[in-house]
């Protein structure tokens, strides 16, 4: 089983977990423009958009399913690459 070491350890590091989350979602959010590339999902289910600057954000599935393949768009996201909110652009 796990040692009281390792235990210990463990209960340490939740703090700090928590304070990156937290630190994660707070802004500045940048803001990213450019043209979607492709559409990609997770091994854990996640799904992902890629853009011509060779940023990859995540969004939720009802934002994948939408988006097209080559529109221009303009996204905010936190610090971890998770979309706040995105504007289709016009061209």
């Amino acid at each position: 089983m796990f040692k009281q070491s390792q235990i210990l350890n463990f209960l340490k590091n939740i703090p700090r977990r928590i304070i990156r989350m937290i630190i994660g979602i707070l802004p500045p959010y940048p803001l990213i423009e450019g043209q979607l590339n492709a559409k990609e999902r997770g091994p854990e289910g996640a799904f992902y958009i890629l853009l011509d600057t060779s940023d990859v954000i995540e969004v939720d599935s009802f934002t994948w399913d939408t988006l097209i393949i080559g529109e221009p768009i303009r996204i905010r996201c936190t610090r971890e690459n998770k979309a706040v909110y995105i504007i289709r652009l016009d061209h």
